[in-house]
């Protein structure tokens, strides 16, 4: 994937990653973006309580 804007190139295997490490950890990505504006990328782990 490029970014035209920035001029970098990447794999695409950045979010995934994310997200599989989340997910193995009980753990979610939200992703939501506005064309023009940007993206927003949030990460939701569980609170573990010790014992």
């Amino acid at each position: 994937a490029v970014d035209e804007g920035l001029g970098i190139e990447g794999t695409g295997f950045g979010l995934t990653s994310v997200q599989t490490v989340l997910e193995a950890h009980g753990g979610k990505l939200k992703a939501s973006s506005q064309p023009g504006y940007g993206s927003t990328f949030t990460v939701m782990l569980p609170i573990v309580e010790q014992e």
